[in-house]
């Protein structure tokens, strides 16, 4: 069993040598950076767009038209 257990351990490490791996192209790193690109700015919108309905829906809240107003801080609490 354990002759088993070293031939597939060996077998594992030999599948699995660096030099099999395939490096990737200057077009292939041109392309992953695009795309990187595009889904960066694809969640920055969406981050602007979840800020501003925050914003409308505070503004909704508090009944002004200028910016929500910050809540009002709780009193400390004495701890006995």
């Amino acid at each position: 069993m354990k002759v088993i257990s070293a031939g597939c351990a060996l077998i594992a490490l030999v599948a699995a040598t660096p030099s099999l791996a395939q490096a990737p192209t200057q077009n292939d790193l041109a392309t992953l950076v695009r795309e990187q690109a595009a889904e960066i700015a694809a969640l920055r919108a969406r981050i602007e767009r979840l800020e501003g309905a925050g914003a409308s829906v505070a503004t909704a809240q508090t009944g002004q038209a200028g910016a929500a107003r910050p809540a009002a801080a709780a009193p400390p609490v004495a701890v006995a």
